[in-house]
């Protein structure tokens, strides 16, 4: 009894760090994400190769906090 009671608390206790695991990797997906997306708008902006007018930046914040 008392291993099977050690056996469930270890496999309950690996599922949890498996868990935090994978939900750890999902965060840092997305940071690196946003990095790197930051940094190809940053370049794009900096060489001019994209131009916005004030309007269309107006519309893309606005897609974005809808």
């Amino acid at each position: 009894m008392l291993s099977e009671k050690i056996t469930q608390e270890a496999e309950h206790e690996i599922e949890n760090l498996e868990k935090v695991f994978q939900d750890r990797i999902s965060i840092e997906r997305r940071k690196m994400q946003r990095v790197i997306i930051s940094e190809v708008l940053d370049e794009m902006f900096k060489e001019g190769s994209i131009s916005l007018d004030n309007d269309e930046v107006v519309n893309i914040v606005n897609k974005k906090v809808a």
